[in-house]
């Protein structure tokens, strides 16, 4: 990919004493974190900058306090609480949304367990300071025991799409020339970001790291910066810092190594062949992981390519996903066998030809040299003396690996074929779905939508006095009934916004921007929440960061029916509900965030995308059916014309933009077949439903906003399953 050329006004000159901020993720490393909280103290008496550091804890067991950050750091210390774990880059984004509403020139991304000095913030201002022409840079990262020199900087290979880390010291940089003289850094594609140093202006422009939790979110951001702002990265020859060299042997990792090891290839624009060399490599490392007998573990190189080609590139993995057997503690430290040089060619032909010697063998977790196939009980041990045996056989080793391979390469090829980059996310949209611990009470906004039900508004602002809003404001949409002036009239407490044409569901769209609680309750205006159910779900809101929204379960105020028959069978709360109502109470900033309903929808399923738009933004929306909201709507007993060919169009364009592969398509059948049944025996309906296909299949809905985010075709999927299970049901 040809880099556009350089923005002068991104790569700015620094000012004398620049204002740094330092962003420092943290899970369950309370030890470390102290270690490095205590380097940054000392790195704001003696640097040459002005240091504030935001300590990002993602959801640690054992949380290291905001007080005790501020008496290490003073008040240049804070501490930012999210409520799930959202992996490095999800901890390093929400900490770089923080600090960019501050305005600082400079951010630092520090690892906990780095050690740091001032004369490394020294030495990375410097270089950024030398070249304009500098996105950002890192140090070369050094051994914390032994202090050598293990990483420069890294570089995409260009014919297998693969990451190489630079090993070398600044001494063997200045050898072979590939350094700036004058700058004193060493270009490369990328550096690590457990210690980095980025000029704010160029991230508040072109955006955050890509959200993937683990394994290569750091090359592809800086390949991504670099091609959006035509600036460079390199590594500072001269800044030192220490950081562990990962040597041990890698197991729930190996998931998300195989899934996210397409994102720098993409960012960088190379090729077919680069991009699936690179997808085959992890189909070789599954195969030779089933040839020693650790098909548990070549078992994710798989599943984490099948993620990648389902389309589920962000976020973390699910507990069965990254499953694998354990190693157990033992006293016992049995010696390691010397093993023969061995590729996967050669072990394959000792399984097939020579067979697999009748005894046993020890071999270390992570040997040096591949040694495949070497005993028929093998025993694995860990550097600190943990176990795992297995017992191997030809039909068990080889035809897992035959399996993998066969699986492997068919997906990896589709992987390959994927060749758009993932975008960068903004700061704002960052900031506003990042899934914070929120210690003040959540104020609460209603937005109520209407148009010429006078009478059921009435009803319904008369029942919301029970629920003790913030402010309720009502939306009406060209009403010619007299609903604004009745409004205006009889609710002086209500805020009254009146259109002057219908734009249907667009006007929620105007309450939420004009309300200014912090969650707002989306509501019909004939629906009316049950006040116990709504407090109790305003509470769940405060206390869970990582929920977006909670939806009420409708039902009829006379007879008590649900209009979600797979509502009435849920056996209880869940956090992964796939469809919304009349009903919905959403944090007013995630709403903004995601765009709200979707004006090209005009009139229904709106709700419904809107909770999976929330979902694939890496929140959760709460449906318990214990809390139920009243709702007396014509329409939800016999459907309209008009609802036979909306509805039917935007059932497709829900299909269309939130499933995936062949639940997609056979949920958008289902959805055609179930308008088709809805019409009945009603020839304006039938013909309004036929157009409604032909509309949803002519015209392509609305790409999902923002952009950074893709649904991965979950959340259709399981409506389409509900809604199945309910009708068998019956």
């Amino acid at each position: 990919m040809a880099e556009s050329p350089a923005k002068p006004e991104l790569g700015e000159l620094l000012p004398e004493r620049p204002r740094v901020t330092a962003v420092v993720p943290c899970f369950n490393a309370a030890e470390d974190l102290r270690a490095v909280l205590q380097d940054l103290a000392d790195v704001q008496r003696a640097a040459g900058a002005e240091l504030r550091v935001i300590v990002v804890d993602n959801a640690s067991e054992a949380d290291v306090s905001a007080a005790e950050v501020r008496s290490v750091l003073g008040d240049a210390g804070s501490v930012l609480r999210l409520a799930v774990n959202t992996g490095g880059s999800g901890g390093f984004n929400a900490g770089m949304a923080e600090a960019l509403a501050d305005g600082p020139d400079l951010l630092w991304l520090v690892d906990a367990d780095a050690r740091v000095t001032a004369e490394t913030l020294d030495g990375l201002i410097s270089a950024l300071r030398a070249d304009v022409g500098l996105a950002g840079v890192g140090p070369v990262l050094c051994d914390p025991l032994t202090g050598e020199p293990h990483e420069a900087g890294g570089k995409i290979n260009r014919r297998t799409g693969r990451q190489q880390s630079a090993a070398m010291s600044a001494d063997a940089a200045r050898a072979a020339k590939a350094f700036d003289a004058d700058a004193n850094v060493l270009r490369c594609d990328y550096v690590a970001a457990c210690c980095m140093l980025v000029r704010a202006a160029v991230v508040r422009e072109h955006g955050l790291m890509p959200p993937i939790f683990l394994n290569a979110d750091d090359a592809a951001w800086c390949i991504g910066l670099r091609a959006r702002s035509g600036l460079a990265f390199g590594c500072a020859v001269d800044a030192r810092a220490r950081h562990p060299r990962f040597t041990g042997f890698p197991t729930g990792a190996r998931w998300y190594a195989a899934r996210n090891c397409l994102e720098p290839a993409r960012a960088l624009g190379l090729g077919f062949g680069a991009r699936l060399r690179c997808a085959l490599h992890e189909v070789g490392r599954a195969c030779k992981l089933a040839l020693v007998g650790r098909d548990d573990l070549g078992r994710l190189h798989v599943r984490g390519l099948r993620a990648q080609v389902r389309g589920e590139r962000i976020g973390p993995a699910d507990a069965d996903e990254i499953s694998f057997d354990r190693f157990e503690s033992t006293d016992a430290t049995p010696n390691i066998d010397s093993l023969p040089d061995q590729g996967l060619l050669a072990a394959t032909f000792r399984a097939l030809v020579v067979g697999i010697p009748a005894r046993s063998m020890v071999l270390h977790a992570k040997p040096e040299r591949p040694a495949w196939l070497p005993a028929k009980r093998v025993t694995f041990i860990t550097d600190n003396g943990d176990v795992l045996e297995r017992e191997l056989t030809r039909r068990s080793t080889v035809g897992a690996a035959v399996v993998f391979a066969v699986v492997g390469v068919w997906l990896a090829l589709r992987a390959a074929m994927q060749s758009q980059p993932m975008p960068l996310p903004d700061a704002e949209a960052v900031r506003a779905l990042a899934p914070r611990v929120r210690t003040a009470p959540l104020s609460l906004s209603i937005v109520v939508l209407s148009f010429n039900r006078h009478a059921a508004l009435r009803e319904t602002l008369t029942r919301l006095g029970d629920v003790g809003a913030h402010e309720i404001v009502v939306v009406d949409n060209a009403s010619t009934d007299g609903s604004a002036d009745m409004v205006e009239r009889e609710f002086a407490a209500v805020r009254l916004i009146a259109l002057d044409e219908n734009v249907a569901i667009d006007g929620f769209n105007q309450g939420v921007r004009a309300a200014t609680g912090d969650l707002v309750l989306i509501l019909d205006d004939d629906a009316r929440p049950d006040p116990a159910a709504l407090a109790a779900a305003v509470d769940l809101l405060g206390e869970r960061g990582d929920l977006g929204a909670v939806t009420l379960l409708p039902v009829h105020p006379a007879t008590g029916v649900s209009e979600w028959p797979f509502g009435d069978a849920q056996p209880g709360p869940r956090d992964d509900w796939p469809v919304m109502g009349c009903c919905n109470l959403v944090r007013r900033d995630v709403w903004l965030a995601v765009g709200g309903y979707d004006a090209s929808l005009w009139l229904y399923r709106n709700d419904t995308d809107l909770a999976m738009l929330i979902l694939a933004a890496g929140l959760g929306v709460r449906f318990d059916p214990a809390w139920k909201c009243e709702h007396d709507s014509p329409a939800a007993a016999r459907k309209s014309v008009r609802w036979c060919e909306l509805a039917t169009r935007n059932w497709l364009w829900l299909a269309r933009r939130h499933g995936r592969g062949a639940s997609g398509i056979i949920g958008a059948v289902l959805g055609v077949l179930r308008a088709h049944m809805a019409a009945g025996f009603r020839p304006a309906a039938q013909l309004a439903t036929a157009a409604g296909v032909w509309r949803g299949l002519r015209h392509r809905p609305k790409p999902i906003v923002p952009g950074w985010r893709r649904s991965d075709g979950r959340a259709f999927a399981r409506l389409v399953s509900l809604q199945l299970r309910a009708r068998r049901g019956r």
